[in-house]
């Protein structure tokens, strides 16, 4: 507590600015997975598949771990252990490190490397900083949680970059692909199982939650359940559904869609959300976050998800006659 506590007179100066309230909700609903899943396919669908597929794996990437190393911490959030600490937003799971944070740090960041671009990378900048920022205004995390969170973001992207093949998607092959189809296989069945796996793990030897933390935590609407494990699910079925997605699909030679009227390229957004929504809506319907099922469930709807952005919308599209697709000889190979 002492290496995090250091962090209360910042929270309470930044909520006694009342106008930093309204910019920090916006920022942090975009950094919300739930915003990111939304653009992200666009990205890939409408603008450059090569740079979907690397956002893709970047926030896929780090949700799959995200809860982990939450539960490995099992850190308090501000508004659990300080009275002084107003909850102006609420979370169930423990505090370090900050997902928003890290996940605005492997997505962003990634589109700063991969678009040389300097308005870019402006908005990149401002994006994570203010994301992060704005999980301490809203108090649900200590400066410290924010900071881990940019240098474990950090180190996911890394271990992205390389393993997508560059800082600049397709530019070079991928080192993964040196495996082979039977250890491409057993590498991405690993990806989007081992995760989750030590996840459970893990949150089955958490101790009780204090009983002082569940007093204070109670003031937010998010009731406390730190080893809940459907996000977890969620995000480490989407990692396996991407790389395997990305496999299949440049398999078949898919490119981006740069060439593509603008005409086509809102067509292909607006069916492929179309299907994403429907998917999301009744595969997620099933998920009963009380039920011993709830975390399988979320780990097929994210695999789901993550199979459809990156190929089962290009056969879509492919039907509709609203592909881009070039001979395979000239297609780069990658994961």
């Amino acid at each position: 507590m002492e290496l995090i506590q250091w962090g209360v007179p910042l929270i309470e100066w930044l909520q006694s600015q009342a106008w930093l309230e309204d910019p920090a909700r916006l920022f942090s609903a975009l950094g919300d997975v739930r915003i990111m899943i939304l653009w992200i396919p666009a990205v890939a669908w409408a603008v450059d598949w090569r740079l979907g597929r690397r956002l893709l794996l970047a926030m896929t990437a780090w949700g799959a771990v995200n809860t982990l190393v939450k539960v490995v911490a099992s850190q308090p959030r501000p508004y659990w252990v300080e009275a002084s600490v107003a909850p102006l937003a609420s979370e169930s799971s423990f505090g370090f490190a900050s997902g928003h944070a890290a996940f605005a740090m492997v997505v962003w960041g990634a589109l700063a490397l991969a678009v040389p671009k300097r308005w870019v990378r402006v908005l990149a900048a401002v994006m994570i900083v203010g994301i992060g920022a704005s999980r301490i205004v809203l108090g649900v995390h200590w400066p410290a949680d924010v900071i881990g969170g940019w240098l474990l973001g950090a180190g996911v992207l890394a271990l992205v970059v390389w393993a997508d093949g560059g800082i600049r998607p397709g530019t070079r092959t991928s080192p993964l692909t040196s495996l082979g189809p039977i250890g491409g296989m057993v590498a991405t069945g690993l990806l989007g199982v081992l995760p989750l796996a030590v996840a459970t793990v893990a949150a089955s030897r958490v101790g009780p939650v204090d009983p002082d933390w569940l007093a204070l935590g109670a003031r937010g609407a998010e009731a406390i359940d730190p080893t809940r494990l459907v996000g977890a699910g969620l995000l480490a079925g989407g990692l396996l559904g991407a790389v395997a997605g990305s496999v299949i699909s440049t398999a078949r030679g898919q490119v981006p869609p740069i060439e593509l009227p603008i005409v086509h390229r809102v067509l292909r957004v607006a069916n492929g959300l179309l299907v994403l929504v429907f998917v999301t809506w009744s595969l997620g319907g099933m998920v009963d976050r009380a039920s011993i099922t709830s975390v399988p469930l979320a780990w097929l709807l994210g695999a789901a998800v993550g199979w459809w952005v990156l190929d089962g919308s290009q056969r879509l599209f492919d039907r509709m006659g609203l592909s881009a697709v070039v001979p395979t000889a000239t297609a780069v190979r990658a994961p």
